[in-house]
């Protein structure tokens, strides 16, 4: 189960303002590099349990695992399996309606042995996207890079907003190429504000 000492939630006022819920922000700062997050993971701030799904190809060695992208950055790791045609769906759920919702994924990257792509599957998005990422979201058009950033880097990310859901979920693919070296994508933060609590 995800605990509040596991993940860093940042309330931005008192956990309990009297005319406004607080804003929440999820990271994984707090968890060891190499710590398994699996499906199923549920954890509760400001009155919200936030639950974690994943369906489909979800195989692959380290996937859902924490990753220190740089030495003050970690985000939640998915993997793909080094094999075309595959894909994994990452779900968040919300014990009550939230707003304000905003996933940061990152990390979608191209190369000549793997081409991420990532479908979001949950309407009613804007999408902020580096300058690297081309496509809207959309199964006809996912989000796909047109190269290889360094980790650390924000060309290759986009921040998906909400203005409210109970659910999200997001596909994580690769397209019909050979696929080798473990390509995967990252989950930064989730913020969100409850809409009581």
């Amino acid at each position: 189960m995800w605990t509040v000492p596991a993940i860093a939630a940042v309330s931005a006022a008192p956990a309990f303002a009297a005319s406004t819920c607080s804003p929440v922000t999820i990271d994984f700062s707090s968890y060891p590099t190499g710590q398994s997050v699996p499906s199923g993971t549920s954890y509760t701030f400001n009155g919200v349990t936030v639950t974690l799904k994943l369906s489909g190809d979800t195989g692959a060695d380290n996937n859902s695992t924490v990753y220190a992208t740089t030495t003050s950055t970690k985000e939640l790791r998915f993997y793909d399996l080094n094999a075309k045609n595959t894909a994994q769906t990452i779900t968040v759920n919300f014990s009550q309606q939230v707003k304000n919702l905003t996933l940061n994924i990152v990390d979608i990257d191209y190369a000549s042995s793997y081409d991420d792509r990532v479908v979001v599957n949950t309407a009613g998005y804007t999408a902020s996207k580096g300058s690297s990422l081309k496509g809207d979201g959309s199964s006809s058009s996912p989000f796909y890079a047109t190269n290889q950033a360094a980790d650390g880097a924000t060309t290759n990310n986009v921040s998906l907003t909400w203005v409210s859901a109970t659910s999200v979920n997001f596909t994580y693919a690769q397209s019909n190429t050979a696929v080798t070296g473990n390509p995967h994508i990252g989950l930064r933060t989730i913020v969100f504000t409850p809409t009581s609590c």
